[in-house]
Formats: structure tokens, C-alpha cells, sequence
């Protein structure tokens, strides 16, 4: 059996051609490798880890009446901030019938994210995918 030799990947662009013509055809204006090198980006700096944390922390360092103001890029970490925003400012988060939950530590500002308007969306497009979550710090 002969094994061929594959020519080492020397360029970010033959690796996008690579990605290119190993993915399914589908219509939309982001390249396919656009998704593959933003999912390594957030794999190799643990861009997910690191929200999670940095949101954990901020409990223990913001005053009452503090704000917690937080611009996600993409739906991985919005979905982090949602869920964390939502947990935190809940009244109760057991399922007992007499709740031992402790009292929310944070209210939300705004339940739906603000995201980019149409002048800022032809301004900056690279906005699009940006979204801000807000809440305020109620107890310490």
C-alpha cells in the first residue's frame, strides 16, 4: 500500500480553501473557514471558560448598585451571560416547597440585549452580531 505525503499547510488562505471545498455549499456571505478559525480562536484562549468565570467573579467584587454591563460577539458566549443574568436575579431557584434559595444578587436593566441599529449597522457592520445585557448589583 502506498501512503501519499500531503503538502504542509503554509497559509491561513490555503487553509480557508481547504475548509472551502470540505464543507457543504450553503448559501451566506460569512466564508465557512470564518466560523472554523473564530470556533479554534475560542477553543485555544478558553474564551467560554473565561466568561463563565469572569461573570462568577464580579459578584464577589461589585458594590450594591453596581453595573454589570456585558457585550457578548456571538450566540456561545450570549447564551452564558443570558443564563447567568437569569439565574442571578431569580427570586427563588429550588424546586422546595418551602424555598431556601438565597434573595437575588442582581436585577435586570433590560430583559432583551440591545443590539446595533440600522445607522450603526451601515457604519459598522462587524456590530451585527454584538449584543448588551445590563443588570444592577442589589445586594452584596
Amino acid at each position: 500500500m502506498e501512503t501519499r505525503r500531503r503538502k504542509a499547510i503554509e497559509t491561513t488562505k490555503e487553509l480557508a480553501d481547504i475548509i472551502l471545498q470540505a464543507t457543504p455549499h450553503i448559501k451566506s456571505n460569512i466564508h465557512p473557514a470564518t466560523r472554523v478559525f473564530q470556533a479554534v480562536r475560542i477553543e485555544v484562549n478558553n474564551e467560554l471558560k473565561n466568561v463563565k468565570q469572569v461573570l462568577s467573579d464580579i459578584l464577589t467584587l461589585i458594590d450594591v448598585n453596581g453595573i454589570i454591563s456585558v457585550i457578548s460577539f456571538h450566540s456561545l458566549e450570549d447564551r452564558i451571560v443570558k443564563q447567568f443574568f437569569k439565574r442571578e436575579s431569580q427570586k427563588c431557584r429550588c424546586n422546595n416547597i418551602i424555598c431556601t434559595c438565597e434573595p437575588p444578587k442582581i436585577e435586570l436593566v433590560n430583559k432583551k440585549p440591545i443590539q446595533a441599529g440600522e445607522i450603526e449597522l451601515k457604519e459598522n457592520p462587524p456590530s451585527r452580531s454584538a449584543k448588551l445585557r445590563i443588570a444592577r448589583c442589589i445586594r452584596g
